[in-house]
């Protein structure tokens, strides 16, 4: 059938779209029955062609397009067209494919037959015919592609890179390039198991075999992997390891992990504290208490990683005829007599050297070196049954040791505002932990600034110090800014009163238990033991109150039944043997007294104040509604402030109150205080209750009572080395019966004890068994005794004055008036006296060996005492005033009443100056230092 192409015929709404469909379309006609003449073809590139004049019976009918006419084969639906030199727009079949983007190549024979086509018999190739691309069959590989080119299928090679398939399954990413399929990287055959050996076959792909000779170790040192039948069989192992831990010993595997001991570090000296961090173990040195293995010694300390002995046993007994010596594994003394000596043993009375009869009071046994006590009588009385008591107890730790200084847990800076609760809760969070073993918890660090604290911080808990950077104005400053009275900083133990131990009650049947005495014979001891805490109370009966005439003061028997705080050291059947001697006679014709234990549970203990400013807020110089205590102890023990200024209080820098015992208050000022100068005001170092309190190196400005206690205060209580000046009222006991306050080496303007009668609402007698010891009063000094008791005045200076109260009550025992003694501190001479020379060392500062006065002056708590220097001249031989050098036989420069003083008009500083611009070392004074 011949297909020709015929100009105007319509054509066939579905034409073969592909060179298949036409094919397709022709497999029910001859192929031999089919011819063409020769003619000219379109290209699908618009180029001209020729095509043999007959077909062969497997040619593909090609379109005409050099006629017009069109013509249909009723038997077969190929369309023939196309009666136009270009291809009908509105037949997508016959679009122009443009120029081929490949290179034709030539059609192999297999290629050939894909089209329909093979050589003819004179060898030239035979294409399929096409009108475009797609008309031809696809390549016979992914690197070949079909295209049209002059009517005629050909194959090109396909763009670089095109993906295709090698047929090498140990190849992958196989790529295109010339025509040809290019293998790509090998394969990688890992299956992620270690036991088995990956291998790659081109027919198989990749592949996997057993290896049980390859490892299989997963990294964990506490198990044994090996390989068996392709798997990695893991074994347990108890091997030891290590598991990185610095902080741990003898790892070992457990259970597949690898565990440790944790490693305490204890190197098990205790003069380190020991802890683990990054770096394994560390030993740092602490200052703490230690044992030194020699019981010879007590208050062992820990000394750059060592334990240094501190106080040793004191095994003197007073014996100069006695060689004395301590055993240190036992801590007994040992007493060997020394032959053809006289002994001092003899003139014990209590545990210490008597003389006979004052005067003196005490003085330095030549033969001993010891102090050496005078009896004395009580007022009124003829019997001379008493001695000085021993007021070396007063302190922390009781006297003779020093301060510790505890690490700091916290640090705190000031905040914007109220401070306040941010050192209250650092002050609870601290109080939270347990303490250590000498009972400290640690240190609250406030560093330098001004931290305002709108009402009381209270610390009530043991161990725990509130610490600054210094009492100057450049250090750390506590302001109380609330607009009331109120106390700044309050160290507060718990419950009140003296809780009596049940069945320990008992009466003191001795007639007599003299000031200074240590033994209370008892009705009944059964219920007491060495170690317990008891009360000493004297019941006075009314008797007593008529004696001394205080009934029209309101004074009643039971008022003034008042405890002494003692300790039992030693108990012979129903005598009794206490630590302190007593500070006030116990008489049984005045109602005698009795004995029970006590519990002091609740105090705290070991805490402190240190290193600090305390500042109160105020409306105007007589405002009363401000902060009032700087500080408040109440029921505290072994407790301390140290370093501390405070300015502008109301009433007191420090007050210590409500059974609080054996505290140390050192280098404080009270300055300028702001209230009404009356009463109930400026009560700088104040003592409203407690006992073992000591005041030293103080010093108070503007104050009114400075040094002062309360009534019914039971002692030793002792103000050392402290300074007043500006003062407006006396120094010494206030009111109401305190006894047993030592005012030692103190300077102010006034002292006085005595009967106040009425003032107030009835003091009646101030105190009994109050020492002025070598005190120097600018202006009066009033030492008058109340019946059966006594006070004494030892070395002091000033104007020897009765009291205005009660002009007619008789003066105390005076001895060495406006003359200083030798001894130039009571309390450090027996403190040494009792515990040696290292104890003083322990507690005091170099310049105490002399008068600390001037120092005291130019310091006023601007600073450190330690940074002070003093204008006190140098190389005067003599007593100073400021640039002055006076002799010793002065007893004091300056002020008034020289003329009355040992020294004369001609030898004090009121004299002429006999040397002007020379030191006193060479020449004699009063000069003028240069």
């Amino acid at each position: 059938m011949s297909v020709l192409g015929c100009a105007g015929q319509d054509r066939l709404s579905q034409a073969p779209a592909t060179i298949s469909d036409v094919i397709g379309s022709l497999d029910s006609v001859s192929l031999n029955d089919l011819s063409v003449e020769t003619d000219t073809f379109a290209r699908v590139d618009g180029t001209a062609a020729e095509v043999d004049a007959e077909l062969a019976p497997s040619d593909v009918p090609v379109v005409d397009t050099t006629h017009t006419d069109a013509v249909q084969d009723s038997s077969n639906p190929t369309i023939v067209d196309s009666g136009s030199d270009s291809p009908d727009a509105t037949d997508p079949g016959l679009a122009d494919s443009g120029s081929p983007s490949q290179d034709s190549v030539s059609m192999d024979s297999d290629a050939l037959d894909a089209l329909g086509s093979t050589p003819d018999s004179s060898g030239s190739d035979v294409t399929g015919s096409c009108l475009k691309a797609t008309d031809c069959p696809p390549g016979s590989t992914a690197c070949l592609v079909a295209i049209c080119e002059a009517n005629q299928c050909a194959l090109a090679a396909a763009a670089t890179a095109t993906t295709c398939d090698d047929g090498d399954l140990c190849t992958q990413g196989d790529s295109c390039g010339a025509g040809v399929c290019i293998p790509g990287a090998a394969t990688l055959c890992d299956d992620g198991n270690p036991c088995t050996t990956d291998s790659c076959q081109p027919n198989l792909g990749c592949a996997a075999s057993h290896d049980d000779q390859a490892s299989c170790s997963d990294a964990n040192p506490c198990t044994v992997q090996t390989c068996k039948a392709g798997l990695c069989v893991v074994t347990l192992s108890q091997a030891t390891c290590d598991d990185g831990d610095t902080c741990t010993t003898k790892d070992v595997c457990v259970a597949g992990l690898c565990k440790g001991e944790l490693d305490s570090c204890d190197d098990g000296n205790t003069c380190t504290d020991d802890a683990c961090g990054a770096k394994g173990c560390t030993h740092q040195a602490n200052s703490t208490l230690c044992n030194d293995g020699d019981l010879c010694t007590g208050q062992d300390l820990c000394v750059k990683s060592a334990c240094v002995a501190g106080l040793k046993v004191q095994c003197d007994d007073g014996n100069k005829c006695t060689g004395d010596s301590c055993q240190p594994k036992t801590g007994v003394c040992i007493h060997t007599a020394i032959q053809g000596c006289v002994s001092c043993k003899a003139k014990l009375q209590g545990g210490r050297l008597v003389h006979g009869s004052a005067p003196p009071l005490v003085k330095v046994d030549p033969l001993c070196k010891k102090l050496s006590y005078g009896l004395y009588p009580g007022q009124g009385q003829v019997k001379a049954a008493h001695l000085l008591p021993d007021f070396s107890f007063a302190g922390y730790m009781g006297g003779g040791v020093a301060i510790p200084t505890i690490a700091v847990k916290k640090t705190l800076k000031p905040v914007a505002g109220d401070d306040k609760k941010q050192i209250q809760s650092a002050i609870d969070q601290l109080s939270a932990l347990p303490p250590d073993a000498q009972g400290y918890r640690g240190a609250i660090l406030l560093t330098k600034g001004t931290y305002q604290i709108s009402d009381t911080l209270v610390i009530a808990a043991s161990g725990i110090v509130l610490r600054g950077v210094g009492q100057g104005t450049s250090g750390t400053i506590v302001v109380a800014t609330k607009k009331a009275q109120h106390d700044l900083i309050h160290f507060k133990g718990k419950g009140s009163g003296w809780s009596q131990i049940k069945g320990t009650q008992t009466k003191i049947t001795s007639a007599m238990v003299p000031v200074g005495g240590r033994t209370l014979t008892l009705s009944d001891a059964s219920s007491l033991k060495v170690g317990m805490t008891i009360a000493v109370r004297r019941t006075p009966n009314q008797a007593w109150i008529d004696l001394l005439g205080m009934g029209k003061y309101g004074w009643t028997p039971q008022q003034y039944a008042v405890n002494h705080e003692r300790t039992i050291v030693a108990i012979e059947g129903k005598v009794v043997t206490v630590d302190i001697p007593l500070v006030d006679a116990i008489e049984s014709q005045y109602g005698g007294g009795e004995v029970f234990g006590v519990d002091f549970s609740g105090r705290i203990q070991r805490s402190g104040l240190e290193d600090v400013r305390l500042v109160s807020e105020y409306a105007s110089p007589t405002d009363e509604a401000h902060g009032w205590n700087a500080i408040k102890l109440s029921r505290v023990e072994n407790c301390w402030v140290r370093r501390v200024t405070a300015q502008h209080f109301g009433y007191s820098a420090v007050t210590i109150e409500k059974e609080s015992a054996f505290n140390t208050i050192e280098e404080v000022a009270q300055l300028d205080p702001k209230s009404q100068v009356t009463g109930g005001r400026r009560y700088s170092f104040n003592i409203s209750d407690g006992v073992g309190n000591l005041f030293q190196r103080c010093f108070a400005r503007q104050g009114r009572h400075n040094f002062v206690t309360g009534s019914r205060v039971t002692g030793p209580n002792v103000w050392l080395d402290s300074l007043s000046v500006q003062n407006n009222s006396d120094e010494g006991p206030h009111h109401r019966w305190a006894t047993g306050a030592l005012f030692d080496a103190c300077m102010s303007k006034f002292f006085h004890v005595q009967n106040r009668k009425t003032s107030g609402t009835g003091h009646g007698w101030a105190g009994a068994q109050t020492l002025f010891w070598n005190v120097l009063a600018t202006s009066e000094l009033r030492c008058d005794a109340p019946k059966t008791a006594m006070n004494w005045s030892v070395g002091s200076i000033g104007t020897k004055s009765q009291g205005i109260w009660a002009p007619e009550e008789p003066f105390g025992l005076f001895e060495s008036h406006a003359k200083p003694v030798e001894i130039r501190s009571l309390y450090l001479a027996q403190l040494a006296d009792r515990l040696g020379q290292a104890a003083v060392s322990a507690v005091t500062i170099a310049e105490q060996s002399g008068w600390i006065w001037n120092r005291l002056n130019a310091w006023a708590g601007k600073e450190p005492l330690s940074k002070t220097i003093s204008n006190t001249p140098s190389g005067c031989k003599g007593l100073v005033a400021g640039t002055v050098c006076c002799a010793n036989s002065c007893g004091v420069c300056g002020g008034t009443g020289c003329s009355a003083r040992p020294g004369g008009v001609t030898s004090c500083c009121s004299g002429s100056i006999k040397q002007a611009n020379k030191s006193c070392s060479n020449n004699a004074p009063p000069c003028v230092l240069p």
